[in-house]
């Protein structure tokens, strides 16, 4: 099965997933944190599903912001970050596809439905531009997955999706960040960057 999880160059900071960026190690802990959050969507009730699987994405979404951000967990534990403005400062920092985020956000409009309206019990009763929304980004990513499902199977593939990517690019940017803050070896490129580029 291929998935596409790439973006136009030179929009964000990474644009595709770069396999000799994730060590057999990170692999490792990637794989069991994927297993961890997917065991907690085997859930039979559509509503709890929608919540769990928003929730599922809001960590990733915090995973990937943590990684660029080091004081970030601290941030958000002593102000009011909605997913809303969680996925919006990713956007903006761009550090990976940003269609990716927008994903995010379709997950988000679907578990708000929920959230917000005790007679919506299942994903057939929502908004259908809303589903419409978790279907496309779902074709983006893998096409095949979208023929002949129902609202509620499309959704499930778009969380796991979703947190695969954005955990994958996660790793990316911890390492770069780790690279930037720790490496004389970068203060060295940097310098001769500035240099070369001085006028």
């Amino acid at each position: 099965m291929e998935l596409y999880f790439d973006g136009p160059k030179g929009q964000t900071l990474f644009s595709h997933l770069i396999n000799w960026c994730i060590t057999e190690d990170s692999f490792e802990n990637f794989q069991g944190s994927i297993h961890d959050s997917f065991s907690h969507i085997a859930i039979e009730d559509d509503r709890t599903l929608s919540l769990v699987g928003a929730l599922i994405t809001e960590n990733a979404v915090d995973g990937l912001l943590a990684a660029y951000i080091p004081d970030y967990m601290n941030l958000i534990e002593h102000g009011d970050f909605t997913f809303s403005m969680k996925i919006n400062l990713a956007r903006s920092l761009r550090l990976c596809p940003t269609r990716l985020l927008s994903a995010a956000d379709a997950i988000r409009k679907v578990r708000n439905e929920f959230a917000h309206d005790l007679y919506i019990t299942k994903f057939g009763q929502c908004k259908p531009e809303n589903i419409k929304l978790v279907h496309d980004h779902l074709r983006q990513i893998n096409k095949r997955d979208t023929e002949k499902k129902e609202a509620r199977e499309l959704f499930k593939l778009l969380v796991m999706y979703i947190f695969m990517a954005l955990k994958s690019y996660q790793y990316h940017v911890e390492k770069l960040n780790n690279y930037i803050r720790k490496s004389e070896e970068f203060m060295n490129h940097f310098k001769k960057y500035c240099q070369e580029t001085k006028e």
